[in-house]
């Protein structure tokens, strides 16, 4: 990895534990110690995961290239022939979809067979004495992990919100974007969890920072494309915006 990379990925593994309390890396110090005497050949599951996550890991920077090309052009079918080009430079010279699924695949496969195994797993006490089941310390793990991250990205978007309110005296982001604050938010959780246990704490905000990009984007790259434009209009107090031709 690139210096730069690999120091940026260390501060990314220490805000986790910070945001999560050392929840993530425990239960991924859990997996990794069952990992060591148990390996499975991919199976059903691990393919169709694998395959997600090769196309989601593919988009990733493509997602982030065309938005940064996008703040230099506005020209909607420049930045579809940049955005094309740099997709077929970036698949014949850096990604390896190949090897990114089988590496998947099996990190899936392993993972569906932990989870399995977890009930006859004993831990170390959690919390309270009598708690060492794997699976009842996995799962309070990953709830309380999922609050922390939930928490950690509501904040966020509860600043990006008020500085938006501010700047637009008023106006609300999410009546805008039509999207719902509670659910985009889990989505965003989901997200970043699905790129950790398959790649690292990197990759996940990368995939997170992408997913927040592509939905504002894609949507508005598609209708514009078929000739409409973004109305907004005030109504009863209410900023409510619709596509039209």
């Amino acid at each position: 990895m690139i210096p730069f990379l690999d120091t940026l990925a260390s501060y990314s593994d220490q805000l986790v534990n910070y945001i999560t309390f050392g929840l993530l890396e425990s239960m991924h110090s859990m997996y990794l110690s069952w990992l060591n005497g148990n390996h499975y050949e991919p199976n059903v599951v691990g393919y169709v995961f694998g395959g997600l996550y090769v196309v989601l890991k593919f988009l990733v920077p493509i997602i982030i290239f065309n938005f940064l090309v996008s703040s230099l052009t506005k020209n909607l079918y420049i930045r579809i022939i940049i955005t094309a080009v740099f997709a077929v430079a970036y698949a014949f010279l850096w990604f390896n979809p190949i090897s990114e699924f089988e590496h998947a695949s099996a990190s899936v496969t392993n993972f569906y067979y932990f989870l399995q195994d977890l009930p006859s797993i004993t831990t170390e006490p959690f919390i309270f004495t009598f708690l060492t089941n794997g699976a009842v310390v996995f799962a309070l793990q990953f709830i309380g992990a999922y609050i922390c991250l939930y928490v950690f990205f509501a904040l966020i978007g509860f600043a990006i919100s008020a500085l938006f309110w501010f700047v637009t005296y008023g106006k609300s982001i999410w009546s805008i974007s039509e999207k719902s604050f509670k659910i985009y938010v889990a989505q965003l959780v989901l997200v970043f969890l699905f790129f950790y246990a398959l790649s690292d704490s990197l990759h996940a905000f990368t995939a997170v920072a992408a997913f927040v990009i592509g939905s504002a984007n894609i949507k508005e790259a598609f209708y514009t494309l078929r000739g409409y434009e973004k109305y907004c209009y005030n109504q009863g107090g209410e900023v409510i915006c619709r596509w039209v031709k």
